[in-house]
């Protein structure tokens, strides 16, 4: 029975075109997108399928045009485990490692596969801090991983281990050593020694790469998802768990060797392609050579000069990458609220204020000796205006919630790139534009609203303070582009909810959630970033910031005027003075390029965020923001609304008509 291939990844941080081979992989080998998306992301090695090799081949070709560099290849059991030295001795033809059982002699220009490793398996716990750390204030589109100085501070500070593999010119393990902080003899290092283990490690490493001819070091385990190759979580130095992470170890260690040996399928074809092109080279300049046994003798070195160019052009162009990184580009911080000048005249205001008037009147009309409120009361029943009252509240209600049901149902959905000006819905994905943090859960999110609840003995829940993000736009995108939400003064639906209970004197965040007898509660309401969202609001065009053209003008005057080497060039008849015609020609020269300068900005083609903003429209219209897959459960709810306030007005209605005419 023939064993069963692996398709082996190198993962890649940022792969470009990811969405087109995510779809592809789907669409032609019914792959899911979602699990091949966490795996071909991150800075590790990881199993991408297995099975046949003639169907993964297949999976093969599409990675080669992605430039994933991959592997095909069907592993062997380790043969043995790397020897644990005790202790070692530098000659002048390399080091001699002492170990239990038997001396290994690493002999100088020997290539050497180094593997370095936690096993305490703290290394994923820290990679995946740095994910959320830099997703959280540097967004989803900036995401960065831990860097190599990280792992290798990470493994050091934990509990490292380092495992040898001296490989022969086939790249074959000749023979293996374990290296254990503290578990050998460090005065064989020398003049390198020190009093600290994890520093003798550390010079282990520095004195193997100097002696080897070819040296490489792997610290992808705990990073990588590799079958036998997962790290467990060391608990209190369990012995079960330690054997089990060592024989991770020595799993990676061989695989590593086996990729080693293979290569990799994007290289293997950057060094053929260069083998062609150093032989039609050759032949360019030597004619002769065509068909000759000297050309078959020389095409071994031309294959091996093709590999060491390669590996000198790769070698670069990582240095490179690395110098000319850009900076960590975080998300600005969230603008402070701002205070709303309250409109005097819209409904809700006016609205409430002759409520709270009708609510004064009635508590002073209660309040008197000789009150007539019974009175009024006991006639208001009997000709049914109390409940015809009652009747017109709920029609108001239901004929509101029946125009939000409308004027959701009659506005069409329009795509990002093509929303026109005026009432607009759209869907998409809510995307951050500021580093907004929920406040009681710390979760990255595009907006949040927190109600914080108080109550004084058994009494019933009371509301002390609401705090949202609604001063905080954030971004919808679609599959066409992105727009700016002011969500300021929308009626937001979030599907995500937290709750938790505190006292007034608890510090600890334990009681946040489960002091459920505490004097205190919140609830906070969170739409995540990458949620899918109904925006039913107005679309107008964003206001310029920055200077206007005639003050960018009179600016730019006033800095002529400051700057006396300037004037000169404007003084034609060199008098050391500017008259009334040359101040005219400098201005009109001024204010030309000035134009000139911001005509070109314009020149560029400006982002749709740039551009547009939805926000709350004027008069009556509704702003709505909801979490939701489809407009038709938003609709749905607002006629479950809309049907018992009907009904209760008409029942209403029939109970004041019967007591006008009863």
């Amino acid at each position: 029975m023939s064993q069963e291939t692996l398709l082996i990844v190198k993962q890649q941080s940022q792969p470009e075109g990811l969405d087109a081979l995510l779809s592809r992989l789907a669409e032609e080998h019914g792959m899911d997108a979602y699990a091949c998306r966490q795996r071909l992301m991150g800075q590790g090695f990881a199993l991408l399928g297995r099975g046949a090799r003639d169907t993964l081949e297949r999976v093969s070709s599409l990675l080669k045009e992605a430039q994933f560099h991959h592997w095909l290849t069907t592993p062997t059991r380790p043969q043995f485990a790397p020897a644990q030295i005790r202790s070692l001795e530098q000659t002048v033809d390399g080091i001699v490692f002492t170990c239990q059982k038997k001396r290994v002699t690493f002999e100088k220009g020997t290539a050497v596969l180094a593997v370095l490793a936690d096993l305490s398996g703290r290394l994923a716990d820290r990679s995946a801090k740095q994910l959320i750390s830099s997703y959280t204030y540097q967004g989803r589109d900036h995401i960065t991983h831990l860097s190599e100085e990280k792992i290798y501070r990470t493994i050091m500070e934990n509990k490292p281990v380092l495992d040898l593999y001296f490989l022969d010119d086939r790249k074959t393990i000749v023979e293996a050593v374990r290296v254990v902080p503290g578990k050998f003899d460090h005065k064989g290092l020398g003049e390198r020694a020190t009093l600290s283990s994890r520093r003798n490690l550390h010079e282990m490493i520095g004195l193997c790469r100097e002696y080897a001819g070819d040296f490489q070091l792997e610290t992808g385990l705990g990073l990588s998802t590799l079958p036998g190759c997962a790290l467990d979580k060391l608990v209190d130095d369990n012995s079960d768990i330690l054997r089990k992470n060592l024989k991770a170890l020595t799993r990676y260690g061989w695989l590593m060797v086996e990729l080693k040996q293979q290569g990799g399928i994007s290289l293997q074809q950057e060094v053929t392609s260069l083998t062609g092109s150093l032989t039609a080279a050759l032949l360019a300049q030597n004619p002769a050579l065509a068909g000759s046994e000297d050309l078959a003798e020389a095409m071994p070195v031309v294959g091996e000069l093709a590999a060491e160019i390669n590996r000198a052009t790769q070698a670069a162009a990582s240095e490179t990458a690395t110098s000319t990184r850009p900076p960590t580009r975080s998300l600005p911080a969230p603008p402070e609220p701002v205070r709303v000048r309250r409109n005097w005249l819209s409904p809700k205001v006016w609205l409430g204020s002759v409520g709270g008037l009708l609510t004064a009147v009635v508590l002073i009309l209660l309040g008197t000796t000789d009150s007539i409120l019974p009175a009024m009361m006991h006639y208001g029943f009997e000709v049914g205006a109390f409940p015809a009252l009652l009747a017109a509240l709920m029609f108001c209600g239901g004929f509101h919630y029946l125009h939000l049901k409308r004027q959701v149902e009659n506005t069409p959905t329009s795509k990002v790139r093509s929303v026109a000006m005026g009432m607009v819905e759209v869907k998409g994905k809510a995307i951050r534009q500021y580093a907004l943090i929920s406040p009681k859960t710390n979760i990255a999110c595009a907006w949040y609203r927190l109600t914080n609840y108080r109550r004084e003995g058994n009494k019933n829940w009371v509301i002390s303070s609401v705090k949202s993000s609604e001063t905080v736009p954030f971004l919808l995108e679609d599959e066409t582009g992105r727009i700016v939400v002011d969500p300021a003064g929308a009626t937001v639906r979030a599907g995500n909810k937290k709750e938790g209970f505190s006292s007034r004197n608890s510090i600890s965040l334990a009681a946040d959630y489960s002091d459920r007898n505490g004097s205190e509660k919140w609830v906070e309401e969170i739409i995540y970033e990458g949620t899918n969202l109904y925006v039913l609001g107005f679309a107008s065009v964003k206001k310029e910031q920055g200077q206007s053209l005639n003050e960018k003008k009179r600016e730019a005057l006033r800095d002529l005027k400051r700057d006396s080497a300037a004037m000169k060039r404007f003084d034609t008849d060199e008098d050391g003075q500017i008259s009334e015609s040359e101040w005219e020609e400098a201005r009109a020269s001024v204010e030309d390029q000035v134009l000139k300068q911001s005509l070109g900005k314009n020149d560029r083609r400006r982002r749709q965020e740039e551009q547009i903003v939805i926000v709350n429209p004027t008069g009556r219209r509704p702003f709505i923001i909801a979490e939701t897959h489809c407009e038709t459960h938003l609709t749905r709810s607002f006629g479950y609304y809309a049907v018992p306030l009907f009904v209760g007005a008409t029942v209403c209605t029939a109970w004041a008509i019967s007591l006008l005419f009863g």
